[in-house]
């Protein structure tokens, strides 16, 4: 069955437009920032350390690597905490901040779909 959908290029389309998004969002000072910020507050380390784990899986993948995980990292930032990927956060912080964003838009956009029914 051939390709319909070149998925490479939707997902860095995709992910262009968002950037772009977030550039915007990221100035913002209203009631949807602190939203945002108290999203991220309450979710705590899980969610930085997968925030940062997407940021730092973002450049093996546009390389052109296809595997994902920690399998296609450099083994220094491959444990979470470490220094190198402290460094690495610290350096790339407005990439991890991006994916802690498109964290609470999922969250946002499942919790208006469904409402305030219980275990969202």
């Amino acid at each position: 069955m051939p390709d319909w959908v070149d998925y490479s290029t939707v997902t860095a389309l995709k992910m262009t437009a968002l950037r772009m998004a977030w550039k915007g969002f990221a100035q913002r000072d209203d009631e949807q920032m602190t939203a945002f910020r108290q999203f991220v507050a309450e979710q705590g380390d899980s969610l930085f350390w997968q925030a940062a784990f997407d940021a730092l899986q973002c450049p093996a993948s546009e390389r052109g690597r296809n595997a994902l995980g920690l399998a296609c990292m450099a083994r220094d930032v491959s444990e979470r905490g470490s220094p190198e990927v402290r460094q690495f956060c610290e350096e790339h912080r407005d990439d991890v901040d991006f994916y802690l964003w498109l964290q609470w838009l999922a969250y946002s956009q499942f919790g208006r779909l469904l409402g305030d029914k219980p275990g969202l």
